[in-house]
């Protein structure tokens, strides 16, 4: 879009997302790809041997 001439503005509002995201987006050298931030622990995951020893004791 930004090749045929639209304003980083106008993609942003045909797009719906934020003039910083098409900025950052055209910076960049590469396809943005989702990037988790961390691993989430479950809360059960600390239990997990002890359930597993109940039910097979």
């Amino acid at each position: 879009m930004y090749s045929k001439g639209y304003g980083k503005k106008t993609i942003a509002r045909m797009l719906g997302i934020s003039k910083n995201t098409v900025k950052k987006v055209l910076d960049s050298s590469e396809f943005p790809r989702y990037k988790r931030v961390r691993e989430v622990e479950k809360k059960i995951d600390k239990f997990t041997d002890a359930i597993i020893d109940m039910y097979y004791n």
